[in-house]
């Protein structure tokens, strides 16, 4: 009999604790106002722009803003959350919430600098649209890094602990990621290389989640062997040493192919096909590929002195 597994509660006891202390605040803010002038909003007895002095209101009217754009990010914070754990099939990135974030205090401020300044709207957004457009501009390169952040975790292109493979000067490099941040990727490769790539750069490479399709890596090399060998007992030999590495190292599994590519010079090539994890690099799995397709000949009786070459 299985049993269903408990669901986490929504809110955790951190979380209970801030959000009670953060409904609190706001709550002794709007009755204090309540009690000395009859309103539960601030900004309805600040004028700033008319003279009003920084007073205990003043502080009061800012205090106002603050606790209440914190308690809506923190909400904000706990529904994501929730969401992410409990839904296999919908992922908010941290990077987007942290934008939404920044956007709800952005909003709070513009609301709060209109309200506490009687600032005419139209002018103010026409102001901060055009502050808006230069700090793009001067950011762009941040903005579409941030960007691309988003829409890697979005459409999980790559996860911390994902094995990942990307076209690199025309070869293809297989590391494992162990940072996303807002900015950059960092990158371990088979080799114990640490590789770091801006996020927009790393939208632009053709991707391959290894990880997404059960870490396996699909490679390949060749041999070349003499054409007077019988190919037909060669065939079974070179299956057999990719049978007998899948068994031999935790590395290799899956299926595995040993065909005959094409004839060079009066030697047959053939081509080992077989399946890794990424973790081992593609130079190491092809070493011990052929050098198990060598020594399964050599126990077959076949003589490969001056008759062979290969080609990794």
């Amino acid at each position: 009999m299985h049993t269903k597994p408990t669901r986490k509660p929504f809110f955790t006891s951190k979380d209970l604790f801030q959000i009670t202390a953060l409904v609190a605040i706001n709550l002794f803010i709007a009755l204090w106002l309540q009690k000395h002038h009859a309103t539960i909003w601030s900004w309805d007895i600040v004028h700033l722009r008319e003279g009003d002095d920084y007073g205990l209101e003043a502080l009061i009217a800012f205090a106002q803003l603050f606790f209440f754009g914190l308690m809506i990010q923190h909400f904000l914070k706990i529904i994501v959350t929730d969401i992410n754990r409990t839904s296999s099939k919908i992922y908010i990135p941290k990077i987007l919430t942290q934008g939404i974030s920044v956007l709800i205090y952005v909003f709070i401020a513009l609301f709060g600098a209109i309200k506490l300044y009687n600032l005419p709207i139209k002018s103010l957004l026409a102001a901060s649209g055009l502050v808006s457009v230069i700090l793009a501009y001067a950011f762009r390169e941040l903005i579409s890094d941030f960007l691309a952040s988003a829409q890697i975790q979005m459409n999980r292109f790559a996860r911390i602990g994902d094995w990942i493979g990307y076209k690199h000067n025309e070869e293809i490099v297989t590391a494992k990621v162990i940072d996303l941040d807002q900015q950059s990727l960092t990158l371990l490769d088979a080799s114990n290389i640490t590789r770091v790539i801006r996020n927009s750069q790393f939208l632009q490479q053709s991707i391959i989640n290894y990880s997404a399709h059960g870490n396996i890596a699909i490679r390949q090399t060749e041999i070349e062997l003499s054409s007077r060998l019988p190919h037909t007992e060669l065939l079974p030999i070179l299956e057999n040493a990719l049978e007998y590495l899948n068994y031999s190292n935790k590395h290799f599994h899956g299926a595995h192919h040993a065909r005959i590519k094409n004839l060079h010079q009066g030697n047959l090539i053939f081509k080992l096909e077989y399946r890794c994890h990424p973790s081992i690099s593609s130079g190491e799995s092809n070493h011990l590929a052929v050098d198990a397709a060598l020594r399964f000949l050599k126990c077959a009786g076949f003589d490969l002195r001056d008759r062979k070459s290969t080609r990794l």
